[in-house]
């Protein structure tokens, strides 16, 4: 990947100038999300020939994708992360971990709009119908992605409902419109990550990954850990 470390090349010289025997060696996967990119077997196999200069050292190459893809290549130790969070590290699959993230907005305000009306900054959003608005406690500074902004949807008794307008730092208005059961009150929770959304489904609709939404939840964001 051109980051941290050494090439092949420079092991020999590494080696020379320390004054210790490394405790383990390892290498990142570039690509190990997707199955069959020939660049993963290609640098197990780089990382193989050049750890033969350090025998009986241990080893680590799996990050979370890594882990399922060849069981071969687990070696001593393994670096799940993303999987412990419940994304899905096969994403050409079902997701094999279970879900350990909820995340959830608070109504702050019902609100009837117009059709003609328009909703939120710069005016990006403009209603067709008479409207059902839920304006709820979220935006940007918490974390949600501005990239959200008409286009993503968060869930209200099993049911998507679209984000309208632009992602605010603090609010995000939703359309309930077509809501099949009752509308919501101020106090009550929508759901934005949870059993009808996960955090990668999320991502897709931002046009992001699983970790970016995790990990860009702001300390605004209340953790409740059960």
């Amino acid at each position: 990947m051109n980051r941290l470390g050494l090439r092949t090349n420079e092991i020999s010289s590494a080696l020379t100038s320390t004054y210790h025997r490394p405790h383990i060696l390892m290498t990142h996967f570039v690509a190990s999300d997707e199955k069959d990119n020939p660049l993963n077997a290609e640098q197990v196999r780089k990382f193989d020939e050049a750890s033969k200069a350090l025998p009986n050292t241990a080893q680590s190459i799996c990050n979370s994708s890594g882990i399922f893809r060849h069981s071969g290549w687990r070696r001593e130790q393994v670096r799940s992360g993303m999987a412990l969070y419940g994304l899905n590290p096969t994403p050409e699959t079902p997701n094999p971990m279970n879900p350990v993230v909820r995340l959830e907005a608070q109504v702050l305000q019902m609100r009837p709009a117009k059709a003609g009306e328009t909703v939120g900054y710069n005016a990006t959003f403009a209603l067709k119908r008479d409207s059902h608005l839920a304006i709820i406690a979220l935006g940007y500074a918490d974390g949600f992605l501005r990239s959200g902004s008409n286009r993503a949807a968060v869930y209200w008794q099993n049911h998507p409902c679209p984000i309208v307008g632009r992602v605010s730092m603090d609010l995000i208005a939703v359309d309930l419109t077509d809501c099949p059961s009752s509308l919501p009150h101020a106090g009550n929770w929508l759901e934005v990550i949870g059993p009808n959304q996960s955090a990668d489904s999320l991502a897709a609709s931002l046009g992001t990954i699983g970790y970016e939404v995790l990990t860009s939840l702001s300390h605004r964001a209340e953790r409740i850990i059960l």
